[in-house]
């Protein structure tokens, strides 16, 4: 399981990939890689992108971006995809019926 001491909150890689639009308020949790230690380090921006760019094709994961939000804390159990979908249907019918109960009440 990734510690919150292998992550770190940046931008850093929505810049590399040109993805600029998203709010002030919102950044990705990255698990620290080469690209990050060399940010750190003072390499700039356009270097950094070209690294970047050279291990999307390369499919270097030791640059690429692996995001590890705050919902991977919450991982609390090893589960098999049926049994996810199974659990996120459970939930979602139960939701759709409480909402459907709140809806008759009106």
């Amino acid at each position: 399981m990734v510690s919150s001491s292998d992550c770190i909150r940046t931008r850093l890689f929505d810049n590399l990939r040109g993805k600029k639009d998203w709010l002030a308020t919102h950044d990705g949790r990255a698990i620290i890689n080469e690209t990050l230690l060399d940010h750190e380090g003072g390499t700039i921006e356009e270097d950094l992108r070209q690294k970047y760019d050279t291990a999307v094709r390369e499919g270097d994961y030791t640059r690429l971006v692996v995001y590890a939000g705050t919902s991977s804390g919450l991982v609390t159990k090893r589960q098999s995809v049926a049994e996810i979908l199974d659990e996120i249907e459970t939930d979602f019918r139960e939701q759709v019926n409480l909402v459907n109960q709140r809806l008759t009440q009106l």
